[in-house]
């Protein structure tokens, strides 16, 4: 049984998609796969990778143990990383793959030593994110993500740097990622920022604004990738606006110059 430990370097760095990412890859190749998010305080709606089984309610007990462990001591005991390690072990005729996904409770020294620890403990392969950051990765500087090769050692077989801005894609594949090669650092990919990704629903921004929604009521849940101001400008209108297709615009009520090629390009609002 392959078991993979999905960490980060902070918290909404991915984690969660990641893991569904890897739970539709392995379903794909008719794998067995389940789920343990090392957390009690999972929300009910947050989102569970579909293609996989959720192990939370079997590893309640354990989990709670951890966190009042760190709550208590600040790092988890030898008793509860035993106790996860058996428990993941009786899965063996179960599942084929198990995804585990460390919950950022500690602080960044913290953290790291117990991401080690339970990941030794129970013998997985650790898969780091690592949240771009142009102030520590801005002048090709990896002594960051070294630190983390050689604090995790063999367990470490993969790292991602995520959320890195399109304008910074190509530094970052011919400086940092050469680097990392150069050190002999495990694999290293890349994920740019997407539009899709960053985007909210026409729903999260009418709640945002208090606004009333006049006609079309079905498609709130559609993402809002551009917004463009309904404003002056040098171009034509059919020609401003058609620059991007799924767009919401924001204009004068009483500029129907403004509101009818916006109308005419895909206006989704």
């Amino acid at each position: 049984m392959l078991k993979i430990y999905i960490t980060s370097n902070q918290s909404k760095a991915g984690k969660t998609t990641l893991a569904g990412a890897f739970a539709k890859f392995f379903q794909s190749k008719n794998k067995k796969t389940g789920y343990l998010k090392l957390s009690n305080t999972t929300q009910p709606k947050e989102y569970i990778p579909e293609d996989s089984v959720d192990l939370s309610s079997d590893f309640s007990e354990i989990i709670n143990h951890f966190q009042t462990d760190k709550e208590e001591d600040g790092i988890v005991c030898d008793e509860g990383l035993a106790n996860l390690n058996s428990e993941l072990d009786s899965l063996r005729d179960k599942y084929e793959i198990i995804l585990i996904e460390s919950d950022n409770f500690l602080d960044s020294k913290q953290g790291l030593e117990s991401d080690k620890k339970i990941a030794e403990a129970i013998q997985a392969s650790v898969v780091k994110i690592i949240w771009y950051n142009e102030a520590s990765m801005g002048e090709g500087d990896i002594k960051a993500i070294q630190d983390e090769w050689e604090y995790f050692q063999g367990n470490l077989s993969s790292i991602i740097i995520n959320g890195v801005p399109l304008s910074r894609k190509h530094y970052v594949e011919t400086e940092i990622l050469s680097r990392l090669s150069v050190a002999n650092l495990p694999i290293v990919h890349i994920i740019s920022q997407d539009r899709n990704l960053n985007s909210r629903s026409f729903r999260e921004i009418v709640d945002f604004l208090d606004g009333e929604v006049v006609a079309f009521e079905e498609h709130l849940d559609r993402p809002v990738t551009t917004v463009m101001l309904g404003a002056l400008a040098l171009d034509g209108g059919i020609y401003y606006y058609g620059k991007h297709t799924e767009k919401i615009v924001i204009t004068r009520w009483d500029r129907p110059d403004l509101q009818m090629p916006a109308l005419n390009t895909g206006c989704q609002g």
